[in-house]
């Protein structure tokens, strides 16, 4: 239990993930003012019961300084699904550019090592919009996400599936 926001909970093997504020920004007063909302990859163990037994802890491969979440797990292809912004050092862009025009996108990450390692960004990503929230389907092959892409959107963000084919 952490004082600020802990989103979008998940089972991967025996732990919890969630996505929460980066532990950097939790006691950083000027983050509402600027909007700052960074979001890091915690995890926390489960026990017998499937309570949680343990404090959140930083998922390895994760705590970058970039948003990381919501995210979604694949057991069938030992894939996570995440949601990351489109930059790679937050505190230095912010001071460049307004917050507004960071995008999300959505990366496929697997372990290496006990480490979650970026195998790839979805290809249809696209610095003009927002790509989020995914769901994948349990074999691994149907992806359910959130976009604001303007092309065929009907609301402000809407829901998009992608299929894979092929191993693409």
């Amino acid at each position: 239990k952490s004082a600020e926001s802990e989103i979008s909970p998940l089972f991967v093997e025996d732990s919890i993930y969630f996505s929460g504020v980066a532990e950097k920004y939790l006691k950083n007063s000027n983050r509402k003012k600027t909007k700052t909302e960074v979001y890091n990859i915690y995890s926390a163990a489960i026990d017998q019961e499937g309570k949680i037994s343990s404090s959140r802890k930083l998922v390895p491969g994760f705590g970058n300084d970039y948003h990381e979440g919501p995210v979604a797990y694949c057991k069938a292809t030992g894939e996570l699904f995440i949601t990351v912004s489109n930059i790679n050092d937050f505190d230095k862009v912010q001071k460049m550019a307004p917050v507004e025009n960071i995008r999300l996108e959505l990366a496929i990450f697997k372990k290496n090592n006990g480490r979650w390692e970026m195998a790839e960004k979805l290809p249809f990503n696209d610095k003009r919009y927002h790509f989020a929230q995914p769901a994948i389907s349990i074999t691994g092959d149907t992806l359910i996400f959130s976009s604001d892409l303007k092309v065929v959107n009907y609301g402000e963000t809407d829901l998009f599936m992608s299929v894979r084919n092929n191993g693409k």
